[in-house]
């Protein structure tokens, strides 16, 4: 079964790293847990803020 929507909300730590080293971010081994939390959900946010600015510049038209 594929998972089109990943739920950022259960990402593992060590996925949560690895997903933001393939975004270019340095230094995330050095990083506390809560640390790399954050800059996970950072990173989310933004994400999902330009995908929502995607769609609706989209759907005008």
């Amino acid at each position: 079964m594929h998972q089109y929507i990943p739920n950022f909300d259960t990402t593992s730590i060590d996925d949560q790293r690895e997903l933001l080293k393939l975004y270019g971010m340095e230094n995330v081994d050095t990083m506390t847990d809560m640390q790399t939390n954050r800059a996970f959900k950072r990173r989310i946010r933004r994400e999902t803020s330009d995908l929502e600015q995607d769609i609706e510049g989209g759907s005008r038209g």
